[in-house]
């Protein structure tokens, strides 16, 4: 049974995750372990606090899910790197932070680039 079956294109018809353990017959953690996982697999999930899931149909929806998703990660980060730091110290080994990126080039080819 593939969880994205039972997801819904569009955010008007969203699905809650107690409406998915029901149609699905799959517990909270099941679902919580499929979805992400079906994510990284290309299928656009998106999560509404206030309507649940979705498959996304535009690419804003997209921006705005990447966005916040994003920003749960840059606070993740942001609270556990002092410990980070802790922990390399007490091993030895000397740390240093480096903000995570994604670098846009565009969309032409650039000189002397090698292409595979």
């Amino acid at each position: 049974m593939n969880i994205v079956d039972y997801i819904p294109k569009g955010k008007e018809n969203a699905i809650s995750r107690a409406n998915l353990m029901l149609k699905t017959g799959f517990c909270d953690r099941d679902i919580r372990i499929k979805i992400p996982k079906a994510r990284s697999q290309g299928v656009n999930i998106i999560f509404n606090p206030k309507g649940g899931y979705y498959i996304a149909e535009s690419i804003e929806e997209k921006r705005k899910f990447v966005k916040s998703m994003d920003s749960r990660v840059m606070a993740i980060n942001k609270s556990t790197a002092p410990m980070k730091k802790q922990i390399a110290e007490a091993d030895g080994i000397k740390y240093t932070t480096v903000k995570q990126h994604i670098r846009r080039v565009g969309t032409g080819s650039i000189e002397g680039q090698i292409h595979i």
